[in-house]
């Protein structure tokens, strides 16, 4: 188990790198092989690191469809996308890739019967 000390310690180490990150590409990167979640601020990135297992799961988050960066939110993908992208798809498109990959509500929530009447 790491001390809260150690932990400052190593975090205060990777910030030039992530500070680095930041500058070139727009994102840092979590350190750990297993989870490599990706980050728009210094201010995400540490906080991230400070409580990460080590590993996330698929479901955990969302894919750039460009470079598979992964991101924990909906929103942080898309600013990515729109910022990092541009030159390979105009902003629209880049929003419609995402909701395809997003469950999508049925167009039929409840069974249609034709033989039931709703009444007032």
């Amino acid at each position: 188990m790491q001390t809260q000390a150690t932990m400052k310690s190593e975090t205060d180490s990777l910030l030039p790198s992530w500070k680095h990150s930041l500058s070139v590409a727009g994102y840092a990167v979590c350190v750990h092989s297993q989870c490599k979640l990706c980050f728009l601020s210094l201010a995400g990135i540490v906080s991230h690191h400070r409580t990460c297992p080590g590993w996330t799961s698929p479901a955990d988050y969302i894919t750039c469809v460009h470079c598979g960066a992964r991101f924990k939110q909906f929103k942080s993908c898309q600013s990515h996308a729109e910022t990092s992208h541009k030159n390979l798809s105009d902003s629209r498109d880049s929003k419609h890739q995402y909701r395809a990959i997003l469950p999508q509500p049925s167009p039929h929530p409840l069974p249609y019967t034709p033989d039931v009447v709703l009444r007032h």
